[in-house]
């Protein structure tokens, strides 16, 4: 299952309040990602995408196979322009 062009759309913004890590991690849960985990953004492509809460903020880390790329990378490759 792909999860598709939303992530790229998501925690972006750095939070006003350092937020405990236990409601950052249900704030991913409630958008429907389950948190430490790789899933998959474009099959195609072979991106993957891991979202880990941590005290403060929520790290997004994109994967191109293996190898970790940045968000920029990621967008790219998934064909994603910011409108």
């Amino acid at each position: 299952m792909e999860y598709g062009n939303k992530i790229f759309e998501i925690y972006n913004k750095p939070f006003k309040y350092r937020n405990s890590s236990s409601t950052n991690y249900n704030k991913v849960r409630a958008s429907g990602i389950e948190p430490n985990t790789k899933f998959v953004v474009n099959k195609t492509a072979n991106i993957n995408c891991a979202v880990y809460p941590r005290h403060g903020s929520i790290e997004k880390v994109f994967y191109w196979g293996d190898r970790k790329i940045t968000q920029a990378t990621a967008e790219k490759r998934c064909g994603y322009f910011k409108g």
